[in-house]
């Protein structure tokens, strides 16, 4: 909240509580809140009602605490007291923030586990496709060289030994061969 718009609240208090716990501040301080509170907020609380049943800011009533504590309480059990609820206070917001950090680390961490399993799904599904497209091109350069095999059977049945056409390994040419001698 805002500095000026606690003092404000805060003056609003003193005026209630009288010169009596004004003048247990030290001077400097309250001169700092009077220069310091907000020219424009002028809050009215009613002495009859609790100031916590009133329309009071936390961060005020925390600064009231404070001056409660550090200026106007005389009794030694009385603020021990203060201090132990204080303390209370402080642990419980400690625990609370505690507890909110955890929640961001788990769900930072299950996030995170996300990433990695999609990252793991993602590698996972590329590489099924990638054997998939090798297993595929396999398969189509098979194909090719089954149909180029049953081509040159077919050729080779055609024209082949029946009609004296021969290959020659050496240098790859047909020649026509009758009763085993090249023509």
């Amino acid at each position: 909240m805002e500095r000026a718009k606690v003092y404000s609240e805060t003056i609003a208090v003193l005026d209630i509580l009288g010169t009596e716990f004004i003048e247990r501040i030290p001077k400097s301080l309250y001169n700092k809140i009077l220069s310091e509170k907000s020219k424009y907020y002028n809050p009215i609380y009613d002495a009859s009602i609790d100031l916590k049943d009133q329309d009071i800011s936390i961060d005020t009533a925390a600064f009231l605490s404070f001056l409660h504590y550090s200026y106007w309480c005389d009794d030694i059990e009385e603020k021990q007291e203060i201090k132990d609820i204080l303390e209370q206070n402080e642990n419980k917001s400690k625990e609370k923030n505690r507890d909110e950090n955890n929640k961001v680390l788990l769900q930072d961490e299950m996030f995170k586990k996300k990433e990695i399993e999609n990252k793991n799904e993602n590698e996972n599904g590329q590489n099924i496709q990638n054997n998939v497209s090798k297993s595929m091109e396999l398969e189509v350069k098979k194909e090719k060289i089954s149909i180029f095999k049953k081509i040159k059977s077919l050729i080779k049945r055609i024209i082949g030994d029946k009609n004296g056409w021969k290959r020659n390994k050496e240098n790859c040419k047909w020649k026509w061969k009758q009763n085993g001698q090249d023509l």
